[in-house]
C-alpha cells in the first residue's frame, strides 16, 4: 500500500483500494485512543524485529509449526474456531497449507506480518491522506482477531464515506464468523455467485479498466463488457488469473 500512497510517490497509480477486517497502525491507535494489539504476539509490546530481543518471538513461532498434532498452527483451529470448521470446511484447511508454504524455509509470510513492528506500525503514509476514487472496507462487527478489532475497520469505513469524490462500498456483517467472515463461502475459490471483495472492486472500476482490455474483453464506448443481450457481463475468474499471471513484474 505504501507503494500507492507513501510520502514518495505524488502520483497515485491506484483506482480502487479494497480491505478485508483491516487493522490501523500503531500510532494512529495511540492519537485515537483505539484498541492496539496486532503487534502484541506473545505478549510483547512493539515487537520490532531488528531488536535482539525478537529473536525469542520468530523461535517460539517456530516451534508452533513443528509441535506434533498442532503443526502448522491451523491444523487445531477447529478447535478454536468450530462455527467456522462446519459451514465453511475449506477455509482452515486451506490456510494451514498456506502455513506450510510459507514456513518451509523458515518463519515468514504470515509469521512475519503478525510478529513485525514495521509491519503494523512504520507503515509510512496516514490513511487519511489516501486519494482514491473507489473505496470498499469490509468489517465484522465480532472480530475478536489479535489487532483486528471492528471499530478499525468501522473507522476507515466512515473516514471514506465522508471524503468527496470517493465512491463506498463498505460492508459489515455479524454472522458469527469473525474475521472469516468474508472468505470464501460457497467452496474453495471465491464463485461468479457471490459477493466477493475482488469482484467488487472490478465492478466499481470497470470504467477505469479500458487501459487493461485484457480483464474486460469486447469493451463498448463506456468501457463496459457486455453479453449479447446488452446485460453486463461476469467478469471470467480464470482470465482474470491468466492476465495477472501473464502481467509482466514492475
Amino acid at each position: 500500500v505504501a507503494w500507492y500512497f507513501g510520502p514518495n510517490h505524488a502520483e497515485h497509480r491506484c483506482i480502487g483500494l479494497g480491505l478485508n477486517c483491516p487493522y490501523l497502525s500503531t500510532p494512529l491507535c495511540d492519537e485515537l485512543g483505539f484498541r492496539c494489539d496486532a503487534d502484541d504476539l506473545f505478549l510483547v509490546r512493539n515487537n520490532d524485529p531488528r531488536e535482539w530481543h525478537a529473536a525469542w518471538n520468530f523461535t517460539l513461532a517456530d516451534v508452533t509449526n513443528l509441535l506434533p498434532f498442532a503443526s502448522p498452527p491451523m491444523a487445531i483451529g477447529h478447535m478454536i474456531w468450530p462455527k467456522l470448521a462446519e459451514e465453511r470446511p475449506w477455509v482452515l484447511p486451506m490456510v494451514a497449507e498456506d502455513q506450510k508454504r510459507t514456513g518451509a524455509r523458515g518463519y515468514v509470510g504470515q509469521g512475519y506480518e503478525m510478529t513485525c513492528y514495521a509491519t503494523n506500525t512504520l507503515w509510512g503514509f496516514d490513511p487519511r491522506h489516501i486519494r482514491t476514487k473507489h473505496v470498499a472496507v469490509w468489517w465484522a462487527h465480532d472480530d475478536g482477531s489479535p489487532g483486528c478489532p471492528p471499530e478499525h475497520g468501522k473507522w476507515l469505513a466512515e473516514l471514506f464515506e465522508r471524503t468527496e469524490g470517493v465512491q463506498t462500498r463498505n460492508r459489515s456483517v455479524d454472522i458469527g464468523l469473525g474475521h472469516w467472515s468474508f472468505s470464501p463461502s460457497l467452496g474453495p475459490c471465491y464463485q461468479a455467485a457471490e459477493e466477493s471483495l475482488p469482484k467488487t472492486l472490478l465492478e466499481m472500476t470497470r470504467k477505469e479498466a479500458k487501459a487493461a482490455p485484457e480483464l474486460w474483453p469486447e469493451d463498448d464506448a463506456e468501457g463496459v463488457s457486455r453479453g449479447s443481450s446488452g446485460a453486463e457481463a461476469e467478469v471470467d475468474p480464470q482470465r482474470l488469473q491468466d492476465a495477472h499471471v501473464e502481467a509482466p513484474a514492475r
